[in-house]
């Protein structure tokens, strides 16, 4: 019934989530992330691309709380709240990626004075 609106969800998450890893680690290296067979352990680029997969599919499960809801809001109908939630995920796991990688950078900086 809601096909349309499916498919932009599903646009949606595939586009935040699989493109920017397949571009980063090619199509192979983002499917071992997706599929949680990752070999490259501890290298900085796939934690970081980990962490924003996670942040990202956490907000869109966590935007679907609202849907149930009886408050009648034009932005609880399917599958808007999800969207904003992957969003929104997207968002705070991009910042939560930068502040690591900028303790990391710092920490360097200092081991290396």
């Amino acid at each position: 019934m809601h096909h349309e609106e499916t498919t932009m969800l599903t646009a949606t998450l595939t586009i935040l989530t699989f493109v920017p890893a397949s571009l980063h680690l090619g199509v192979d290296g983002a499917l071992e992330i997706l599929t949680g067979a990752q070999s490259q352990k501890g290298n900085i680029l796939v934690d970081a691309i980990k962490i924003n997969i996670q942040g990202t599919l956490l907000g869109t499960w966590l935007g679907a709380i609202v849907i149930p809801l009886d408050w009648d809001r034009p932005w609880q109908v399917w599958p808007i709240p999800c969207v904003l939630g992957a969003l929104f995920g997207y968002t705070i796991a991009h910042f939560i990626t930068l502040v690591k990688i900028l303790f990391i950078l710092r920490l360097g900086k200092k081991v290396h004075r």
